[in-house]
């Protein structure tokens, strides 16, 4: 994952509370049945209007609604939270925007740290209007406070900040959610992350509605290469601090090439099931490019030449076919994959199939073009 979505800052824990038969305002909520999240939970109680959410990084259940009398109903589960639906959001990765837009919510998002990163027209439109607060990289509860933010996002693990632990104890409440979509071990349970939006931008029944059609539109175009027999051979990973690192063989991204029936070229190692990276040596990787057709890497470089001036131990792999990130912005050097491609695997899978089956592209999207992948040259 790119550097600056590396985000230090810790995330709020709730108090405990007891979930026996007598806190109805839970029990009470149904489940909200998931295809392929497994990193959150949602509930809703039709009844009161409550939506209920629980993150895999928090410990207790969280009740957003838009009755904010219901607090007076928690005398049996006095340490139950219920909020009203936030209002005034920061977020903290441009991997959370495309949420707020795809939900017509952009007007809750009232700042961002290093707005310099975004891609979002609409949303640097806002900045410009002085609509979004360019926030540091690491807000301070002063800042937090002076924008009356009722709603922080962010994405690192820790319990370990007194600092923002101290954010529940100020007048105006602030909720602190870290938003852990990137360790979803499937593309779709990712993109099922749009949910958890949904419910805390009281938006849940569109949310539900774009996931449904974008999983879809996913599994349409899996269904294409269900009969194909030649499966192109893909390395993987880049050389980063004298390692070789590889996606895990859990990892979203290897879920997504095991739908794409793409042949993964990889040293052999015993038990691995990792969602994280693993690492290898150079050594270890040089053999298998006789073995390989593509080469697939999240960096972004403007030719085959550059790539090799920057790092020599890339000769040897300039023969493959290199599939890299597009550059976007030429003035920027990305495009916006690290804000809309991560959570869009129905439109990412669709420019891995015009690049690896261009058969069946020619086919069935003909007049699709490529969004956020490239062949280096």
């Amino acid at each position: 994952m790119p550097s600056h979505f590396i985000l230090v800052i810790f995330v709020l824990i709730f108090s405990s509370f007891s979930t026996s038969a007598s806190c109805l305002l839970l029990d009470q909520a149904k489940d909200i049945e998931l295809s392929f999240a497994q990193k959150f939970k949602l509930k809703q109680d039709e009844k009161n209007k409550i939506f209920w959410l629980k993150l895999d990084s928090q410990k207790n259940w969280l009740g957003f609604s838009e009755n904010s009398a219901l607090k007076k109903n928690q005398a049996q589960c006095p340490q139950l939270v219920i909020k009203k639906f936030p209002e005034r959001v920061v977020a903290t990765s441009t991997t959370q925007l495309s949420a707020f837009l795809d939900l017509k919510e952009i007007d809750k998002l009232i700042g961002f740290t290093q707005i310099e990163m975004v891609s979002s027209e609409l949303i640097l439109q806002k900045s410009k209007a002085k609509q979004l607060k360019n926030l540091p990289l690491n807000p301070n509860i002063e800042d937090l406070i002076v924008h009356k933010v009722d709603l922080l996002l962010t994405y690192a693990v820790s319990d370990s900040s007194e600092q923002v632990k101290s954010f529940s104890k100020k007048p105006n409440g602030l909720t602190v959610l870290v938003m852990n979509e990137y360790l979803e071990p499937h593309p779709l349970g990712r993109m099922e992350w749009l949910l958890v939006y949904g419910a805390l931008l009281n938006k849940l029944p569109l949310a539900q509605s774009l996931f449904q059609e974008r999983l879809l539109s996913y599994q349409s175009s899996v269904a294409l290469i269900k009969n194909q027999n030649l499966h192109p051979k893909l390395l993987l990973g880049e050389y980063y601090n004298g390692k070789w690192v590889y996606p895990g063989k859990n990892s979203d991204l290897m879920k997504m090439a095991e739908d794409l029936k793409l042949d993964i070229i990889r040293p052999m190692r015993k038990n691995s099931t990792t969602t994280g990276p693993e690492f290898y040596s150079y050594e270890e990787i040089l053999p298998l490019i006789k073995i390989s057709q593509f080469w697939y890497l999240q960096t972004s470089y403007v030719s085959k030449e550059q790539m090799a001036q920057k790092n020599n131990l890339y000769k040897p792999f300039l023969k493959l076919h290199i599939i890299q990130l597009a550059m976007g912005d030429v003035s920027k050097n990305y495009n916006d994959y690290w804000e809309t491609g991560v959570n869009r695997p129905d439109l990412v899978i669709k420019d891995l199939i015009t690049i690896f089956y261009p058969e069946i592209k020619r086919n069935h999207f003909a007049n699709h073009k490529l969004l956020w992948l490239n062949e280096l040259q």
